[in-house]
């Protein structure tokens, strides 16, 4: 494998060794991983609320809008290629990483073309000049993404994950302060395009200059290529059917409500996508790993193994989603001004959808691992087939907060589908999720008594109810923190 010699102070890309265990990298993966998530986060939400108080709400409508756009373009064009450098035999293969590198930048390329012939008819769509030039711009960044090193997949796979975190910290602090300095000067939707772009082009830049190891380069490699394809095409059809379930209630509300109130939705929809994608990055920097070596281990992968792997990731989701549905509305009214004060209630609803929407996700990770990914584009695709119903249906009868139950009904049919796939394979825990979610209705409905019963001041209400969940999650956390005490390797 071809290296190019680097300084001292770049990291290097070194596998790991055969006594490091499985268990240890795998903690170690999920502590850089939550850490980065939550400092990334906490940077993403700050950022928001002070643009708040710079931008109008209808910046953050067309954002979600061009954002439903760039989104559609990659997941329709996915191939699922760094998942496919993780989990494959020669994902230590230069002419493999080669030939993978050089498919992600001909696929970004096609893209950005493809934005710039589709920004017209878009915004004639939505009825809003703006996109025709925020489209073409903010794709930009799915070209320069295009260009980014392999050697990121690569640490993946070696679950060396604190350099990939650190790149993502580094992308998300060049995001945010080019973000801010521009609302401070022009004060419109392009700080928030200016943002998005330093952020692929930092991390493009620091995956190639801030790591040694296999330097990419043009080439083509024709059985890399059929590899890439065999694993990448229900790859490409789940996420194809993934873009369809997740924007189409964005897609309908844009033609249905003002910017303004898409605006506010949008709001609501970043605090409900915070800790779906810190559990999302676990499950798939962490999770889908160690499923992948678990599968090929003697043993192979045992329902016992499956369990101990996302037990932590139902035990935090469930206690999120549970403080997002009991105390959502007393976060936006005591964050924003009274412009997002209806992302409140729609926070909550949200959150009912992100519990079945993280048991979901929990078990993609396994079924990913074991190359069942026909069975990934199934639970999309049942999610989508309920969403165009529920959702039109949602908003006939009960306006946004129809399309927010239904958004919940959605969730659940695509964890239905993946919880009869485990079962199938013996693998699942089906009795588990439904405790967790039973535990969950009990908080809920024991803070709705509360909140009826008593006239205490709205912030009061909230740190009352967040105390009361703490609470009856904290037996749970415990069983994680001793099983991370056990030394026993996974």
């Amino acid at each position: 494998m071809s290296t190019h010699q680097t300084p001292s102070s770049i990291v290097s890309v070194s596998p790991p060794t055969a006594s490091t265990s499985l268990k240890g990298l795998a903690l170690r993966g999920s502590a850089w991983t939550v850490g980065s998530q939550l400092l990334n986060n906490a940077m993403r939400l700050v950022g928001n609320m002070v643009l708040t108080r710079l931008l109008f709400p209808q910046a953050f409508g067309l954002m979600l809008l061009v954002g439903v756009f760039t989104t559609g373009l990659k997941l329709f064009t996915d191939l699922g290629i760094n998942q496919n450098i993780v989990q494959s035999n020669r994902g230590n293969d230069p002419d493999f990483l080669n030939t993978a590198w050089t498919l992600s930048v001909l696929r970004g390329l096609c893209l950005w073309v493809i934005a710039c012939l589709l920004a017209w008819p878009y915004a004639v769509f939505y009825n809003e000049p703006q996109l025709i030039g925020l489209i073409p711009t903010v794709s930009i960044c799915v070209l320069i993404s295009g260009f980014a090193s392999t050697r990121l997949a690569t640490l993946n796979r070696q679950l060396a994950l604190g350099r990939v975190c650190l790149i993502d910290l580094a992308a998300q602090f060049a995001s945010l302060i080019t973000t801010l300095i521009w609302a401070l000067i022009w004060p419109t939707v392009w700080a928030l395009v200016g943002g998005a772009i330093a952020l692929s082009l930092t991390r493009t830049l620091l995956s190639h200059w801030a790591l040694s190891g296999h330097q990419v380069r043009f080439f083509w490699n024709s059985d890399a290529a059929r590899s890439l394809y065999r694993f990448g095409r229900w790859i490409f059809v789940s996420t194809i059917l993934t873009f369809m379930a997740r924007q189409a209630d964005k897609i309908l509300l844009g033609t249905l409500i003002s910017s303004e109130a898409l605006g506010v939705y949008g709001i609501a929809l970043i605090w409900a996508i915070v800790p779906t994608e810190l559990l999302q990055k676990i499950a798939s920097q962490v999770a889908f790993p160690v499923f992948s070596r678990l599968k090929v281990s003697p043993k192979g992968l045992s329902s016992a193994q499956a369990a101990r792997v996302r037990r932590p990731l139902s035990i935090l989701g469930g206690m999120i989603a549970t403080l997002l549905i009991v105390s959502g509305d007393h976060l936006i009214h005591f964050l924003y001004d009274a412009r997002y004060a209806d992302a409140g209630w729609m926070l909550q609803l949200l959150a009912i959808g992100v519990w079945f929407q993280m048991l979901g996700n929990s078990y993609s990770p396994a079924i990913l691992a074991l190359g069942k990914t026909k069975w990934l584009a199934a639970g999309h695709l049942s999610k989508f087939l309920t969403l165009i119903v529920a959702v039109p249906l949602g908003f006939y009868f009960q306006g946004i907060e129809g399309v927010l139950w239904g958004i919940a009904v959605c969730e659940l049919a695509k964890y239905s589908l993946f919880a009869f796939v485990m079962h199938r394979l013996n693998l699942s825990q089906i009795r588990e999720d439904i405790g967790f979610t039973s535990l969950i209705s009990l908080i809920v409905g024991l803070c709705y008594q509360l909140n009826s019963s008593v006239d205490w001041q709205p912030i009061t209400l909230g740190i009352v109810c967040v105390l009361i969940t703490l609470l009856f999650w904290a037996p749970f956390s415990m069983l994680v923190v001793r099983a991370i005490q056990n030394k026993k390797p996974v």
